[in-house]
């Protein structure tokens, strides 16, 4: 049976194209973004082609495309509050009744963040990205090997 992942996120620059990366490189995954904004400083399809060591065959094209590095809708986001946003988001997609696959927390190991996630979240946190000085698909597999629940991709 073939996974479908959504990543999803609180703010501009948290990891979602290095997470998305990562799981194309571990899972020998597909990658589609399909709205990119801010092309003019690339795309994330051009980024986790490289960092994940893929080609066009795992990748599919944008629907659409735009210059200005805004988000789709025009909206602010914060860099505050994350885990507000977060507890947030998993209360809309369980509302929704969309399936929460699990919660991958960037940035430096914080414990108490994890145990809040989970508890208040309803969700287990499946992996953990710290902070990589290089980033390149060895980085990513040995990240995948040593901070994520692995099995939590084979279910």
């Amino acid at each position: 049976m073939r996974h479908h992942f959504f990543v999803t996120g609180t703010d501009t620059g948290v990891g979602k194209t290095t997470l998305s990366a990562l799981l194309c490189a571990a899972l020998d995954a597909v990658y589609w973004k399909p709205i990119q904004t801010g092309t003019l400083e690339g795309t994330d399809r051009a980024t986790v082609m490289r960092l994940a060591g893929i080609g066009t065959d795992r990748t599919l094209d944008e629907v659409y495309k735009f210059v200005p590095p805004v988000s789709p809708d025009l909206a602010a986001r914060s860099t505050l509050g994350t885990i507000n946003h977060t507890l947030l988001t998993l209360a809309a997609m369980h509302a929704a009744e969309l399936p929460v696959h699990g919660v991958v927390l960037i940035g430096d190991q914080n414990r108490e963040n994890r145990e809040t996630v989970e508890r208040f979240g309803h969700v287990r946190v499946i992996g953990e990205i710290p902070r990589l000085p290089n980033l390149h698909r060895t980085a990513l597999m040995q990240v995948f090997m040593n901070h994520f629940d692995r099995s939590a991709f084979s279910q």
